[in-house]
């Protein structure tokens, strides 16, 4: 490894460090999964397992800045689209990525299908991180 290649690890880790990711999915597994996926990234991780709870969440970090948020679009109570309407609201400039196991139409949400490769997943995060 070269001093530009270390150097460019080392200024993406650094970066990565200082992100948010919420993660929400009422499958326990998928969620699991969803966050082991992403923890070598060593991004700041939380979970939940439906959309008030993260809302909830939200509400109260108002002022800790949240990076991305990755929801399901079927959750119990609201819906993974409702939660992130209400995300844009807190934290405007902040992506959000719906995981969907059915064609989700008519949104200006990025959209990963069901299924797909670990790979792609935390590739889509990256893009949406800016990295």
């Amino acid at each position: 490894m070269n001093l530009s290649s270390l150097e460019n690890a080392r200024t993406k880790v650094g970066i990565l460090m200082d992100k948010t990711i919420i993660i929400v999915d009422d499958d326990d597994a998928v969620r699991d999964v969803l966050v082991r996926c992403l923890e070598p990234l060593d991004c700041s991780i939380e979970s939940f397992h439906n959309g008030q709870e993260a809302l909830t969440y939200l509400e109260r970090k108002e002022s800790q800045n949240v990076d991305l948020l990755i929801a399901d679009s079927r959750l119990p109570g609201i819906s993974g689209e409702k939660l992130i309407e209400e995300f844009r609201k807190i934290h405007p400039a902040a992506p959000a990525l719906i995981v969907s196991g059915e064609d989700v139409t008519g949104t200006d949400i990025p959209v990963i299908q069901k299924p797909f490769s670990l790979a792609e997943f935390r590739k889509r995060v990256e893009i949406l991180l800016g990295e």
